[in-house]
């Protein structure tokens, strides 16, 4: 009997110091996600796009993909939806996996045409300010 109870005793103190251990991991995990902040939407690239690609209804449906990332590691200007890209142009070439920011897109260039030009003999000038603090 003395070896018996001898068992029982460690397996009871085994279940005790697992129990512990699975608390204090769970405090520790859930202090951690919360440093992280809340969970957001963010729009990611599911394919490289070349400088100039149209963001057009098609495009945003096959190869924009939404994720949930922590709050923390959502860079300054990135896209929550992928409507908000539908008519613009990627200004630069776009790596895929990559999250997609408002200052990666413009809007489209108008033709030859439709450019501003200043009319009657005017050209541009540069002015210098000094003291502009």
């Amino acid at each position: 009997m003395k070896r018996r109870s001898r068992a029982v005793a460690f397996l009871m103190l085994a279940v005790a110091a697992a129990l512990g251990a699975a608390a204090i991991a769970d405090r520790y995990g859930s202090s951690i996600a919360r440093g992280y902040g809340p969970l957001r939407p963010v729009v990611v690239l599911g394919e490289d796009l070349p400088e100039g690609q149209r963001f057009d209804p098609r495009v945003v449906t096959d190869l924009l993909t939404v994720r949930r990332v922590p709050e923390r590691f959502v860079p300054a200007g990135a896209l929550a939806s992928p409507a908000e890209a539908v008519g613009l142009v990627g200004a630069t070439t776009l790596p895929a996996g990559s999250y997609l920011l408002a200052a990666q897109l413009r809007p489209p260039r108008r033709g030859r045409a439709g450019r501003d030009r200043l009319g009657g003999g005017r050209g541009p000038v540069e002015i210098a300010v000094n003291g502009a603090d």
